[in-house]
């Protein structure tokens, strides 16, 4: 019971931030001081050695360590893992213990250069959401009626190598509820010509984009064809410029492999386009 002789003659318990310092059937014992831990189980040796609230390996609890994780200047204060990410990471799960910075900000398209900064169309790089327009987005000044039951394509010149993520076309200021499909068809000298990706049914937004995603593609420079069928009249914008334009009878639904024969003729171009990623 002999804190100074504590089991053998000489061996003394140590003191160290602790309170209660005793020999107990010949073991060290106490109590550790507010914000220390006995964390090497040898009170006898130095007491309660670790500042929880210091301590990077011991932060707040014995073995409690902070990640290093793409962490700068990894530290603990007041029993809290603190430290500042390196470079683009991000610690957005608050949580520098666990994993520390485990968000690349330069590439993850739910976290793009921010916490929660998701990707319209999954693609993020330099900690920027990137991805390309192609055809005729911004709304012309005018609108028109196009029918239901009909294949109506416009050309999409595209200039080079990228990946499809969705079509879309602008939509004026539609009556009732209206159901689009949208495909986009490949190019053989001027024809449209074998399908490459369809939507499934879109509800015409009023004044807005119609829009929707397909399953990624890449596509080569080139032209290609985007088709719009409608389940009921639909208006579309238009731009004040004239282009051609393909049309054929076709039912609402799934679209062909190959579409039926073909109609051509130069009108008011509408907004069609389709969205890519590098």
């Amino acid at each position: 019971s002999d804190a100074n002789n504590c089991g053998s003659c000489g061996k003394v318990c140590s003191a160290a931030n602790l309170t209660g310092r005793a020999c107990v059937g010949s073991s060290c014992t106490g109590v550790c001081q507010s914000g220390f831990l006995n964390c090497n189980n040898n009170y006898g040796l130095d007491g309660c050695e670790t500042n929880s609230n210091g301590s990077v390996d011991h932060c707040g609890g014995c073995s409690l360590a902070c990640s290093s994780n793409h962490v700068t200047g990894r530290a603990c204060s007041g029993g809290n893992c603190t430290g500042t990410c390196s470079g683009a990471w991000l610690d957005c799960d608050t949580d520098l213990r666990s994993n520390g910075c485990e968000k690349n900000g330069d590439t993850d398209a739910t976290h793009c250069g921010a916490c929660n900064n998701a990707c319209q169309y999954g693609y993020c790089s330099g900690g920027d959401c990137l991805f390309t327009r192609w055809g005729t987005y911004t709304p012309g000044p005018s609108s028109e009626n196009r029918g239901p039951s009909t294949a109506q394509g416009f050309a999409i010149p595209v200039s080079s190598t990228t990946t499809l993520k969705a079509l879309g076309i602008r939509t004026g200021n539609v009556a009732g509820s209206v159901h689009v499909r949208l495909a986009l068809y490949a190019d053989t000298g001027g024809i449209p010509n074998g399908l490459l990706a369809q939507t499934g049914s879109l509800t015409a937004v009023v004044n807005g984009a119609t829009e929707g995603p397909v399953p990624e593609i890449s596509l080569a420079p080139g032209q290609y064809w985007l088709f719009m069928v409608s389940d009921a009249t639909v208006r579309l914008t238009t731009l004040a410029i004239t282009a051609n334009w393909f049309s054929a009878p076709l039912t609402f639904g799934a679209y062909p492999t190959t579409l039926p024969p073909l109609t051509g003729a130069a009108v008011a171009e509408a907004n069609f386009y389709i969205v890519t990623t590098p």
